[in-house]
């Protein structure tokens, strides 16, 4: 599904409410996390909100209420706004935080902060830097933005230009309209570092997947799925390897989100030593498997080998 951008649309609300289109987002979080190198995996994956609808508690749903959800498109994440009306989703947090945007209360005061936004985000887990880089994908950062904080890169590699974002250009980038697996590997690297991953991109349903939490040891070094999403390529080594091990990263969850690495993961501390083993070899007793599996990241490393119930028909 092609992700059109809302830019005209939020900017001329704007220009109406006589607000600035341009406000550069207060992210002290963000200019301290990305001071040194940028992955979109250090922003903390958001597991709460790729949960089911139906999972969500009664304050859960009533929150995703007020940041602009329904059941649909708590499922069905996509870019808001594609389909139905713009909402707190397409603004960064500075903006749903310090504006009334969309005037919520009905008072015709657009300047007004905006205290119930803060109040269900946090209700859900959000936090700044979550909502801006999982929710919005900084698309409501102006171009300067993403310079001053170095997302400018990313999106350039996905063909974009300051006139295309600001919108005097309007004939969008050609990744706009290929889904992840059409990508080039630098592609798909750009998507995932602005937290695109192949489940968002092509705007599938939940539920998503998740990547062992674990490294791998590679000729000697520990090998993170974060080290992995600085280039996706990596994606192939060891045939396929780190595709198994980080499925949500490399976009394979389709394929393995059942299977697991045969190369050796960090698994136990014993004086200081790091002890890596495959799966089959620290699970290698029933016993084991009945006293580890139930502890999530041996879940998330080994699905295969404790035949996690969800695997069970595939």
């Amino acid at each position: 599904t092609t992700r059109q951008r809302q830019f005209h649309f939020l900017r001329t609300m704007n220009m109406k409410k006589q607000l600035y289109a341009y406000a550069t987002p207060v992210a002290i979080g963000i200019l301290s996390l990305f001071a040194q190198s940028i992955n979109a995996f250090d922003v903390p994956y958001p597991e709460f909100r790729f949960r089911e609808y139906n999972k969500l508690t009664a304050d859960e749903k009533e929150a995703a209420a007020v940041l602009g959800y329904d059941e649909e498109s708590w499922n069905q994440p996509k870019w808001p706004g594609e389909e139905g009306p713009v909402n707190a989703l397409a603004l960064t947090w500075w903006n749903n935080v310090g504006e009334d945007f969309f005037d919520y209360d009905g008072d015709g005061d657009y300047y007004e902060e905006n205290p119930n936004f803060i109040k269900a985000a946090a209700t859900l887990g959000f936090t700044e830097d979550v909502w801006d880089c999982w929710i919005n994908h900084y698309d409501y950062y102006s171009w300067d933005d993403l310079v001053e904080f170095r997302f400018d890169s990313f999106y350039k590699e996905l063909g974009w230009t300051a006139d295309k974002w600001s919108g005097s250009d309007t004939v969008l980038p050609d990744t706009d309209g290929k889904s992840f697996a059409e990508l080039s590997a630098e592609e798909k690297t750009a998507a995932v570092n602005v937290c695109y991953t192949q489940k968002l991109w092509d705007e599938e349903m939940l539920s998503l997947c998740v990547d062992s939490p674990r490294p791998i040891l590679l000729n000697g070094q520990e090998r993170s799925c974060d080290w992995v999403s600085d280039d996706l390529a990596r994606c192939d080594l060891k045939r396929g390897e780190f595709s198994k091990h980080c499925p949500n990263t490399c976009g394979t969850c389709d394929i393995n989100e059942c299977v697991q690495t045969n190369l050796r993961v960090l698994w136990d501390m014993k004086d200081e030593k790091k002890i890596f083993k495959k799966c089959v070899r620290g699970l290698k007793t029933e016993k084991k498997k009945q006293r580890l599996c139930t502890e999530k990241w041996v879940g998330e490393t080994c699905p295969e080998t404790c035949a996690l119930d969800k695997c069970s028909s595939q």
